[in-house]
């Protein structure tokens, strides 16, 4: 299986579970969907015979405003991909203590001073302590949880807008001790502007299932709750060591955030290609 494919199951997988209300963790890993592996996918359209997202009778909702929509946005041409994997040690053996949200950070900046240091253009994003929970199936309940790790996200902007399936993930064990990371982050060059479409004509683009990538699962009866521009760094690895895609390129998109209201869940990214294609492309 290629690996956008993987990908797409995967981000599949994690978009039902939120339908459902919940994330299933059957090891109660809070912070296993890193942002790099929940934005890496694309694809070009839904192919024939694809059961709708959207079923006639359930809707996905709009419950902010649509924001103002410029003419153009500035275009950049992708000169290369900084594409890293280290792969974690003992991740999934139990620590006596992780590092908390509040110190991971700076934790995570000092580990990657060896490997070129934090991007100029990076954002904090999201920290995530992850642990091995017991669950009780007959009361419902957790009745105990073990720290595996703590990760720590950076996200890649420009001009101050997401960069979509860029970003650096480093994973912390006890006393801040490095486990691993992963790293995409594109170097970019100006290419001048390129017309987009407007977020209402993106709106209905989604409500058709015309998004960037292919979602192994239902929008039924979510909700948007933010709606921003960005980009998306279409990029992929390869299936064997080294291989990578030829021409990488930086596409001007929408991003709908979305939810199951009720769930907790924190809203999902579905990613719709702002640029205006022609009646033959």
């Amino acid at each position: 299986m290629q690996s956008r494919e993987l990908l797409s199951v995967l981000t599949g997988l994690l978009l039902a579970s939120i339908i459902a209300g919940y994330l299933v963790t059957g090891l109660a890993l809070a912070g296993v969907p890193s942002g790099l592996l929940a934005q890496q996918f694309r694809n070009t359209g839904s192919p024939a015979g694809e059961p709708e997202l959207l079923h006639p009778n359930r809707t996905i909702t709009l419950s902010t405003p649509l924001p103002e929509s410029p003419v153009t946005m500035p275009s950049y041409h992708v000169t290369a991909v900084e594409d890293i994997i280290i792969p974690s040690k003992d991740t999934f053996r139990v620590k006596r203590s992780i590092p908390s949200a509040d110190e991971a950070p700076q934790l995570a900046g000092n580990a990657l001073a060896s490997y070129g240091g934090l991007p100029p253009n990076a954002v904090r994003g999201r920290v995530s302590p992850s642990y091995l929970g017991e669950y009780d199936t007959r009361r419902g309940i957790t009745t105990q949880e073990s720290p595996l790790y703590t990760r720590v996200s950076f996200d890649q902007v420009i001009d101050g807008l997401p960069l979509m399936h860029a970003g650096i993930s480093v994973d912390l064990g006890e006393n801040g001790e490095f486990l691993g990371m992963e790293k995409i982050w594109a170097n970019l060059s100006y290419a001048g502007e390129i017309p987009i479409i407007p977020a209402r004509d993106a709106w209905e683009k989604l409500k058709a299932n015309d998004m960037v990538f292919r979602l192994q699962g239902s929008i039924n009866d979510m909700t948007v709750v933010r709606v921003e521009r960005g980009y998306y760094l279409d990029y992929s690895r390869g299936v064997y060591a080294g291989e990578t895609q030829e021409h990488p390129s930086c596409i001007p998109v929408w991003i709908f955030y979305a939810e199951k209201p009720g769930s907790g869940a924190e809203p999902f990214p579905l990613i719709v290609d702002a640029t205006r294609k022609s009646s033959t492309g």
